[in-house]
């Protein structure tokens, strides 16, 4: 029953860069994207789109041409998460700091989403490799009050499988230690 801020995804402003972030303006700091890096070297590829007069967040994989291939960076996947992100080109994988302060125990996630698998499975480097095209929506609280940090909570969803229909899908959160899978 409890819900971060902008939970249905339906505010988003311009940035002064002129791509669309999820959020009333640039002090939002609930949910963020990985535009800010991705539109370095493309387009912005999580957008605010419109279905059935309701706002919903759409995320896409983009290439983002021969140059970013270089540096090993050819694609982006479409990115929604709690936190903020701050561009290290030096480590992008560093740029986005996940998380944002909840207290609650929540016994579950939902989220409604439908998904379009790509038809070819590249690296950063714009080579096909073998594979399937996947969707992956993952929760994990952690205690971030010492470190090491902690994970408390966890909850994972990934598939191939195309999913041209609205969804809902409902992931419940694991307490404690999970096994080695």
């Amino acid at each position: 029953e409890i819900q971060l801020p902008n939970s249905s995804f339906d505010q988003w402003y311009v940035t002064q860069g002129g791509y669309q972030q999820i959020g009333m303006d640039a002090n939002d700091k609930v949910w963020c994207t990985g535009n800010e890096g991705v539109v370095t070297m493309g387009s912005a590829n999580a957008l605010p789109l419109l279905v059935d007069n309701e706002t919903v967040a759409q995320l896409t994989t983009l290439k983002l041409g021969s140059l970013a291939q270089l540096v090993g960076q050819g694609i982006a996947a479409g990115s929604l998460f709690t936190g903020t992100f701050k561009l290290n080109l030096a480590n992008p994988a560093e740029s986005p700091q996940f998380g944002t302060p909840f207290v609650a125990r929540p016994k579950s996630f939902s989220v409604e989403f439908r998904y379009r698998p790509g038809t070819e499975l590249m690296n950063g480097k714009g080579k096909v490799i073998s594979g399937k095209d996947s969707v992956e929506i993952a929760v994990w609280l952690e205690d971030r009050s010492r470190e090491p940090w902690k994970r408390v909570a966890t909850a994972w969803y990934r598939s191939h499988e195309a999913t041209p229909e609205w969804s809902v899908l409902q992931l419940p959160l694991k307490y404690g230690q999970l096994p080695n899978a």
